[in-house]
């Protein structure tokens, strides 16, 4: 008997914006749903959604299925009340991809395939590199983006500058320090390769590239947004020296506190190109 002929896949999208995005959306009627919550904790007020409901779901089941879950979610950091970092939330729960893009041509590449993607994704951007009057301007998360429609494929990191002395991996707003720490290190001297894992789960995809240049280079710094306890970096590094034993490594990362609203408070806990440098030079004199 001949296979019944495959169902379309969906076209078209639907966008939640706001407070409607504080509760689960159905792929009704057709329409692939973009939940997009501006701010973290609405992202916990859909948990059940997110926890319960779109993970759970096996994406042999998505094409022409009457169950909806998440397709795309996105969120972002602000302040006091809007800082927390919940990347590694996300990226601890299994069938839940996480997509969390460092400048404008992977933010449109990793958008467009995770609508396309038949799994639930979680596309995390981070506000500082929005581009927002009122915050900071982040050197180097700005590119130049092309007006017809592309991909960035979920699960490929990207190798930001080759090196032969230390592996550094970041993402983020991260990545706009390491690159200035990175400059910093080549004129003392030292070549840093700077990987941007572009994805944090599943990491499958991700963990090839770091480990080979981690068994290049015999040393791994990482660099995380995240609090330091369970941020999604420390489980890069875990997976490396598991690998790879005798691997000198360090991680830095956000203290385990609340973030202050003051901005100077702020972005003194935050990780900086100085910090990096001198994680770094402390693991090559080691």
């Amino acid at each position: 008997m001949d296979a019944p002929p495959a169902t379309p896949r969906r076209k078209h999208i639907i966008v939640i914006m706001d407070g409607a995005a504080d509760e689960p959306q159905p792929a009704l009627g057709g329409l692939t749903p973009l939940q997009a919550a501006r701010i973290p904790h609405s992202d916990s007020v859909a948990g059940d959604g997110i926890c319960g409901l779109a993970q759970t779901i096996p994406d042999e089941m998505e094409p022409g299925s009457d169950i909806g879950h998440y397709r795309v979610v996105r969120g972002y950091n602000d302040a006091a009340q809007h800082s927390q970092c919940l990347y590694a939330t996300f990226a601890h729960m299994p069938g839940l991809k996480v997509v969390v893009p460092s400048n404008a041509y992977d933010a449109k590449g990793l958008m467009i395939q995770s609508i396309r993607d038949d799994n639930p994704v979680m596309f995390m951007y981070h506000k500082g590199i929005m581009g927002l009057p009122w915050m900071a301007y982040f050197e180097g998360s700005s590119s130049e983006v092309p007006d017809e429609p592309y991909t960035v494929p979920i699960g490929e990191p990207a190798v930001r500058t080759e090196g032969t002395d230390i592996t550094i991996v970041g993402y983020a707003p991260q990545t706009v320090e390491i690159a200035r720490a990175v400059e910093a290190l080549k004129k003392d001297g030292i070549s840093a390769e700077f990987i941007d894992p572009r994805t944090l789960a599943p990491l499958e995809g991700v963990m090839p590239a770091i480990v080979n240049s981690a068994r290049k280079t015999g040393r791994l710094l990482t660099s995380d947004d995240g609090s330091y306890s369970f941020c999604n970096c420390t489980e890069i590094v875990a997976r490396v020296a598991e690998t790879l034993p005798g691997t000198k490594v360090k991680r830095l990362a956000f203290p385990d506190a609340p973030a202050p609203g003051a901005p100077e408070m702020l972005y003194h806990m935050r990780v900086g190109a100085s910090s990096i440098v001198a994680a770094a030079k402390t693991l090559m004199r080691g």
